[in-house]
């Protein structure tokens, strides 16, 4: 399969214009409050976050050429995601289990001082 992107220089300015100002918008939304809880706790949702963008971007440029970078970016940004959400599942798992560890002990401690 080839791929031939032929575009001008001016409108290729123009469109890497239009990707400036989409990242700007993006990380002024991660600067919210909601978005930095979204940067801390799940940083790899807003990778791929960029990467739609990139890919959007370069769709202007050639529908063929977003595509192929959406396609790309899938490929190899899938499993690094299950694997970052495998690893928030079992800290949270760890985190309950040590809070509920936490809550049986004040309950054994509080049941042993009534006898």
């Amino acid at each position: 399969m080839d791929v031939v992107v032929r575009t001008d220089l001016m409108r290729l300015n123009s469109l890497a214009l239009v990707g400036l100002l989409l990242a700007t918008i993006y990380a002024l939304v991660l600067s919210t409050r909601r978005g930095r809880e979204v940067c801390e706790r799940r940083t790899h949702w807003t990778v791929v976050g960029g990467h739609l963008l990139m890919a959007l971007t370069m769709a202007l440029v050639d529908w063929r050429l977003g595509l192929l970078w959406l396609l790309w970016s899938v490929a190899h940004g899938v499993p690094l995601i299950v694997r970052s959400e495998w690893l928030q599942w079992l800290e949270e798992r760890d985190a309950r289990r040590a809070l509920g560890a936490v809550v049986q002990g004040l309950r054994e401690g509080e049941g042993g001082d009534a006898g």
